[in-house]
C-alpha cells in the first residue's frame, strides 16, 4: 500500500487539485446522475458526464494560474 500511495503522491505533484468550483460541478454531477437514473434522460446522462470530465480534468491540471482564475470567477458570480 505504501508504494501506491508514493506513486499517487508523485502522479499529483503539481496539479491543481480541488477547489469550490470542481465541489460545485461534482454536486451538479451528482444531481444530474440521480435524475439519469430516476428519469433515464439523455441530456441528463450528458450533463452528468460533461461535469465530471470537466471536473477531474481541472483537478488533474497543471495550470494553476488558469483554474484559480476560472474558480474566482466562479467564486464572483456567487
Amino acid at each position: 500500500m505504501d508504494r501506491f500511495k508514493r506513486k499517487l503522491y508523485a502522479f499529483m505533484q503539481g496539479r491543481y487539485g480541488t477547489d469550490d468550483l470542481h465541489r460545485a460541478l461534482m454536486i451538479l454531477w451528482l444531481i444530474f446522475w440521480i435524475l439519469r437514473l430516476i428519469t433515464q434522460s439523455l441530456i441528463a446522462d450528458i450533463l452528468a458526464w460533461i461535469c465530471l470530465v470537466i471536473s477531474v480534468s481541472r483537478a488533474l491540471s497543471r495550470d494553476h494560474i488558469r483554474r484559480r482564475t476560472e474558480n474566482d470567477r466562479f467564486l464572483h458570480l456567487l
